[in-house]
Order: C-alpha cells, then structure tokens, then sequence
C-alpha cells in the first residue's frame, strides 16, 4: 500500500520531514542507502501473479468501454504473471476497448543532460537538446516502450512529459501539442491536458502512483504564469525529429529544485488517500493505486495558492 514504510508514513505526517529527507538526500552517503534499498526491493518480485484479477479489480472500479486508461508501471514487478509486455497490452486494451485509449508516459533520457549531481546548479542556457521521437532513449520502463513501438501507436513530439497513445483518441490528442509561444510540457495543447478534460483514468501497476504522478504537472501548468512561485520555469531548447519531420522549439520545464527540494510528495499520497481521491490496493503482492484525472485537478485547484504540494516555498511566493 501506499505509504507503508515508518519512513514514508514519517514523511507523510507532515511535509517538513519529507522536505529534511530531500535535503539529506542529495549527500552521496544517502543517495547510494536508498538506491541499495530501491534495488533489493525490485529482487523481491511476487512469482505467482493473476493478471486477471487485477484486470478485474481494475474494471470493478469502473474502467470500461469508451474510457482514456493512462498506466504508469514497473514490469518487473509483474513478471511473475507470466505475461509478456504485449501480452499485458492486449488485456489493458481489453478494458478500453476499441473505443477506448490506452495512454503510457515514454519519459526520455537526453544526452546532453547535465549529471544528476549537477542537476540544481547546472546551466542549460547554451545547450540545445536533441528529441528524437523515435530512438531518443525512454527511462519509464518496458511497458511504454513496447506500446510506442506498435503499429497505430501515437507518440507526442513534446519533448518532456510525452506520452503514447493507442486508439480513438490517440491522434487527436497528440495534436498541437507544440503549439504557441514557449509551451509547457503539461499545459493548454497538452495531451495531459487533454486527457484531464476527459477525465482519463490514472493507474499504476506494481509502482507508486503519487511517486510517478506526471498529471498533476497539469494543474501547474495551464496556469504557467498564474503559478503562485515565482522563477517556476526555466527555457528549454530543442531540435525535435519525427520521420521526415523537423522543427526547433524553445519551451518550458519546471526548475529542477522544485521537484528534488520541494516536492510533498509523501503529504500528497496521505491526502490524496483521505480525501478518497486516490484508491491504493495490493494484488497477488502487486500495488494497484488509481484515480480519475478530474478529482485530481479539482483537489490540487483547491489547495495550490500557496504552491501546494510544494513547501518551504514562502519566500518564492508572488
């Protein structure tokens, strides 16, 4: 379940914990502790998974026919099902049907990044960044990249936050996305923003929702300047291929900080559970979390004056 740990329930009481750990984090001594935790996790995969119970869980909550099914998801997690990556596609398509749109997050992994270490003081200003739509490495896993890779499969050509998509409303909500003037990855011609608009499904399979929670970068977003944190963004430049396709575009990305400093991201899984917002279950030893998209803008509208779920933000506040 979510937030089962001491440490993850610590953090989830109140954010000033979380905010410390952050902090802590970035010494080289901590980092490698968690990553050697994270590691002997993923070593403890449960060997005898039915996929359809959590087909089943997943159409008791209501996912069905006509809907926009958006999954973030560890494969490694789900291996003890026996199942092959397209073979989970098949059963997740199942639930849409064809009327339906199976949407995954293909987060890419640019060459010209600066070092993780040197993520908070690292200037981008003269770099240009190279987005290939499709050869640029994706780091959100096996899942993902299997469905871009099928025949119908659409594909964004923002460079951050892209997604994938297959069926009716793939193509169209792939459309604009890099439209106007120094866009956000999560805005206005998004798809995120389109798939808020029709209240997409959220899922996770064998991960942590709130931990891999790109939908509520929307929230943010669509109100790009209106965000009450000031020096939010910061300009991001690229040379995007698709095919015969190619353009250069200046947009924008949040600030590096904010996620890595700020983040509440234990708070937000707490109240995002009390609120009933977020529903958190474990299958045949797999963690299933789901939401709509709608109750997650409307519950992040109604708290974010202040900046939330980011804190120790007072003094960036307009």
């Amino acid at each position: 379940m979510a937030n089962d740990s001491v440490l993850k329930k610590i953090m989830g009481f109140h954010p000033a914990f979380e905010m410390i750990v952050r902090r802590i984090y970035r010494s080289q001594f901590l980092g490698k502790f968690i990553n050697k935790k994270q590691k002997q996790k993923l070593n403890t995969t449960p060997l005898n998974i039915s996929f359809d119970k959590i087909v089943e869980y997943l159409r008791k909550l209501g996912i069905s026919k006509g809907d926009i099914l958006i999954v973030h998801s560890a494969y490694g997690s789900l291996k003890g099902s026996r199942l092959s990556p397209n073979e989970i596609i098949d059963k997740l398509i199942a639930i849409v049907g064809e009327d339906g749109t199976l949407a995954m997050p293909v987060i890419r992994k640019f060459s010209e990044s600066p070092d993780e270490k040197e993520a908070l003081t690292a200037s981008i200003e003269e770099i240009i960044f190279t987005y290939d739509v499709q050869n640029t490495p994706i780091w959100t896993g096996v899942l993902p990249k299997t469905l871009m890779n099928r025949d119908g499969a659409v594909t964004s050509r923002f460079p951050l936050n892209t997604l994938t998509a297959m069926g009716k409303h793939a193509e169209i909500m792939m459309q604009n996305n890099l439209d106007g003037e120094l866009p956000a990855p999560n805005g206005i011609n998004s798809p995120w923003k389109y798939c808020t608009d029709h209240d997409a499904w959220v899922v996770s399979l064998g991960t942590d929702l709130t931990h891999s929670l790109t939908m509520i970068h929307t929230a943010e977003d669509v109100k790009k300047e209106n965000w009450p944190i000031k020096g939010w963004y910061r300009k991001k430049r690229f040379k995007i291929q698709d095919g015969d396709f190619y353009c250069e575009k200046t947009i924008l990305e949040r600030h590096p900080k904010w996620g890595m400093l700020h983040f509440g991201e234990r708070k937000l899984s707490s109240d995002l559970i009390k609120s009933g917002v977020l529903k958190s279950n474990v299958i045949d030893g797999v963690l299933i979390e789901s939401l709509k998209s709608k109750d997650l803008f409307n519950f992040l509208n109604s708290r974010n004056s202040n900046g939330y779920p980011y804190f120790w933000v007072k003094k960036y506040l307009k």
